[in-house]
Order: structure tokens, then sequence, then C-alpha cells
């Protein structure tokens, strides 16, 4: 059985993203996974595509940050 995490569409890598797909990942095996029969060893593949999205001009200035 597969685990399909849908992560959204303006996911980047930041400080600690490499940390919070290892709890999640672990979420799954420890707990998710054999509570559904599904051994701890079961391989895992987290595609991460936050790299191949839009290219925003100018560094994304044109966008409201909500500090005035």
């Amino acid at each position: 059985m597969p685990f399909v995490v849908v992560h959204g569409v303006n996911t980047r890598k930041y400080a600690a993203y490499e940390i919070e797909v290892g709890i999640r990942d672990g979420f799954l095996k420890d707990y998710v996974g054999p509570s559904r029969g599904i051994p701890k060893d079961l391989l895992e593949f987290a595609p991460y595509r936050g790299d191949t999205g839009v290219k925003f001009r100018r560094g994304q200035a044109v966008i409201p940050t909500g500090v005035e």
C-alpha cells in the first residue's frame, strides 16, 4: 500500500525542511504503517518538486508582504 503525500504548490526547502520530512516519514513508518499491517522497512520515496515551479521576476517583489 503506497502512502501518497501531496504537498502544496509553494513548498520550498528551508532550514527545517529535511527535519520535518524525517518526522513525517517516521510517523508513517512507526505508527500508520504498522497499524495497517505494513512492515517498518517499507521503501519510501519523497519527491521534491518545489524547485521546478515558477520563478518569479524580481524575487517576488510585487507580492504584498502584509507589512505596511
